[in-house]
């Protein structure tokens, strides 16, 4: 029996709703809430980003045949009629990878190479994941190391230098078939910058009541907010006002919201978020999170692509190899810097009323643990999402 190793990669740096315009994106949302809930543990960071993972997905999807295709459908894309693959090239188009943004994606496969991929396979990945396609030698050390070295610089690459040596020594071996990689970078600065002078320390408050100190970044601006009697949520805009941070924070600092809240809530939430002048303070932070994802999709109901029962055909044409792998990193860094934009700026405002300066803001601390995430606004995919229970650098396997 051979394998396919599939890799999920990428990076964020931050300095510091509409309605969904395609199906894909409210899939990926729905995967982001889910694989949260089942990933996040009390009191450990997480940092995943949905977006990646069902794109690294959706091209092993394209070479799915029967049982094993309905059921990524069912798990991964239950809201697509027709080809997911033709929505994730919309979807691309839309989110529209540009430098205005720095956004980026890109996507390669390496595959044995004593094996060939079916023509129809090769051709659609090329043309709407627009994705490299590599050979290597799996079935001797020589060739693993060489392709764990080739597969590990085009990771760096991609991610600006941030994800060196991705890939750890002895995941590939003799029986590895195929690697597929998406990775993704984004860099944005804030739509208004952070005061670096007004950064202060002060406690954090963990789930087992323990306390840390961290910095706090602070500024008073008119913010879309939302509250209820579980949560407050803010959304802050990026430059341009083309992507945003989303901060759910619950009001009882002892629950984990995760357990309590998915993407039908959170649609909710952002249709009913109004304009107010909000007194802002949010910890920096910087999180690192590695995880294989494997038993966390199988407990979503994805069983049959991880064993031998799997009919992965359509890529190579043989029915010899499913998935033992999906591996996914993330890196994300959270700051004041930024950049004031007078354009971006009136973006904004045009959404608001504008500041009055007598009037008493909202004060929405973030000093307890809280959910964020990065959403694109023009087709309301949620890129990046995770828990913050301790505002430090977090190494996690």
């Amino acid at each position: 029996m051979t394998r396919i190793i599939l890799i999920t990669v990428f990076i964020f740096f931050s300095f510091m709703i509409n309605a969904q315009k395609n199906s894909i994106s409210k899939n990926i949302n729905n995967l982001s809430f889910n694989l949260l809930k089942k990933i996040n543990v009390e009191n450990e960071n997480v940092l995943i980003s949905a977006y990646s993972i069902s794109s690294a997905l959706a091209m092993t999807y394209l070479g799915a045949k029967d049982s094993t295709k309905l059921e990524m459908k069912k798990v991964l894309f239950p809201n697509i009629n027709n080809s997911v693959n033709k929505h994730f090239y919309e979807l691309n188009e839309s989110l529209g990878f540009n430098k205005r943004l720095q956004l980026f994606t890109a996507n390669a496969l390496w595959l044995q190479n004593t094996y060939e991929l079916e023509k129809e396979y090769g051709k659609l990945i090329k043309e709407d994941f627009n994705s490299e396609i590599k050979t290597a030698d799996f079935s001797n050390n020589k060739g693993q190391k060489k392709a764990r070295k080739e597969i590990n610089s085009w990771v760096e690459k991609t991610t600006k230098g941030n994800i060196p040596d991705f890939l750890a020594p002895r995941v590939l071996s003799e029986s590895t078939t195929l690697v597929l990689v998406n990775a993704i970078y984004f860099f944005s600065k804030w739509n208004v910058k952070f005061t670096e002078a007004n950064t202060y320390k002060a406690e954090f408050k963990t789930h087992h009541k323990d306390t840390a100190e961290c910095d706090y970044m602070t500024d008073t601006s008119n913010l879309l907010y939302y509250s209820d009697d579980l949560l407050s949520a803010v959304e802050i805009p990026y430059e341009n006002n083309e992507a945003s941070m989303i901060i759910l924070l619950p009001k009882n600092t002892s629950i984990n919201l995760s357990d309590s809240i998915n993407s039908l809530y959170f649609r909710k939430i952002y249709s009913r978020f109004t304009n107010e002048k909000v007194a802002l303070h949010l910890p920096k932070f910087k999180l690192e999170s590695e995880y294989e994802l494997s038993t966390y999709l199988k407990e979503l109901g994805l069983v049959s692509v991880f064993n031998s029962s799997a009919d992965f055909s359509g890529i190579t044409g043989k029915k010899e190899i499913h998935i033992s792998n999906v591996l996914h990193k993330a890196v994300i860094e959270v700051n004041e810097s930024g950049t004031e934009a007078s354009a971006a700026t009136a973006v904004i405002t045009s959404r608001s009323v504008g500041v009055d300066e007598g009037s008493k803001p909202i004060i929405f601390k973030a000093d307890h643990p809280f959910i964020f995430l990065i959403r694109e606004k023009s087709t309301g995919t949620i890129l990046f999402m995770g828990n913050l229970a301790k505002p430090t650098v977090e190494s996690k396997q």
